[in-house]
Parts: structure tokens; sequence; C-alpha cells
């Protein structure tokens, strides 16, 4: 037999048993036994916590401001482009200075040449590197020289000749114009005619075509 006191420790280890399963028991069937009884409690009344998820919260949508660059293409397509510079061709040739010459019974080229706004005859020499001025040509044109002036000399078919430099403001054949022509003017006498050399011809843009020179600037 047990003693008294075996008997109350039994006793009291079945009571906790049956408090404790009690309490599991009523845990673990909260929401029906509150159902059941028509009862709001919480599980924090019986010592139990319960866990809530916070509802997800949605990310506030990210702003951006989006900028769509159009590329062009800088070269225009190849027909507009052909079409383009034909008509920049015919444009040139409308505005383009051109005269034609016709070669002498002697095969020279001769034409009437305005230099420094006065008319003078002159031979084309491919030649000569300057126009050069007979004396009396360039007293015509107002070009005014002094014997102190003829320091330079040349090697002609008739011996040695002495000129003097001048700049040209303009000579003009036709619609062809160059100005600041860089020129010679022979001693008096010494040249019969004034011959239009390099300085001049250079500046254009010579071609023979059926028996002419053409000059195009």
């Amino acid at each position: 037999m047990l003693s008294s006191g075996v008997r109350n420790l039994a006793k009291l280890v079945g009571g906790w048993t049956v408090a404790i399963g009690l309490v599991a028991f009523t845990a673990a069937n909260f929401e029906e036994i509150r159902t059941g009884l028509g009862i709001k409690l919480t599980p924090e009344d019986f010592g139990v916590a319960e866990h809530v998820r916070a509802p997800p919260q949605t990310p506030e949508p990210e702003v951006r401001t989006v900028v769509r660059y159009i590329e062009r293409d800088p070269q225009p397509r190849a027909e507009n482009h052909s079409r383009n510079r034909s008509r920049s061709a015919r444009d040139e040739d409308l505005f383009r200075s051109a005269v034609s010459l016709e070669r002498g019974s002697d095969g020279h080229f001769r034409a009437d040449a305005e230099i420094n706004g006065r008319s003078i005859g002159v031979l084309v020499d491919t030649g000569a590197t300057l126009v050069a001025m007979s004396y009396e040509d360039a007293a015509s044109a107002g070009i005014s020289v002094g014997a102190g002036d003829f320091r330079y000399v040349s090697n002609t078919a008739n011996g040695q000749a002495r000129f003097a430099r001048v700049t040209l403001d303009q000579v003009r054949i036709g619609n062809v114009v160059v100005r600041n022509v860089p020129a010679a003017v022979s001693e008096p006498g010494r040249l019969g005619i004034t011959l239009l050399g390099m300085s001049f011809l250079g500046q254009l843009r010579m071609e023979m075509k059926n028996g002419r020179l053409i000059l195009e600037q």
C-alpha cells in the first residue's frame, strides 16, 4: 500500500497533467470552442500568441520618364541626292561664264580685252608667264610707268627686253572677268601687241573644241 505522501504527490501530478492537457486542447481547438460557446476570446486570453501575417504591401509603381530619340538619316536617299546634284549642275551651268575665241588665219587666237576699263586688242599666248602689255597699250589703259620702273629683264625672240611689273585691276573678255592680274609693261617700241599670258589664262579652264578656244570661268 502507498503511503499518504505518495498518494498526495500522485494526485498533484495528475492534476497538473489534466490542466496542461486542457490548455493544449483549448489552444488547438480555439476557433471551434469560441464559435460553439458564442464568446469572443483571443488566444492571448489563454497565454497563446497568435501569429498574424501582415497583408502584403504592393510597392508603388516607379515613375519613369521615357525619352525616345528618333534617328534621322544624315544623308538623303540616293535618288534624291542624285537628283539634287543634277539640279545643282544645271544651275551652275546657267551661271558659268565662258567665251569662245576663233582661230585666226595665222593659227593664233586674238580677242578684244577690256583692261582697266579700256578696250585693247590682245593675242593669246600660253607661253607667256604674265600678261605682257606694250608701253602704248598700258598708257591707253591709264597705266603710268617711268624710265626707272623698267628694272626687270626678259628674253624674247628679238633678244633681251626690259619691262616694269604692274598689277591690273581687272581683265575682261566677254563675260569672263579676272581681277588683280599680275602684268608686265614693256619699254616703248619693244612690243607690238599685248600678250594675254598665264597670269590671266591660268585662272580659267581652257578647252579646244572644233577649232575654237573656249575660256571658261
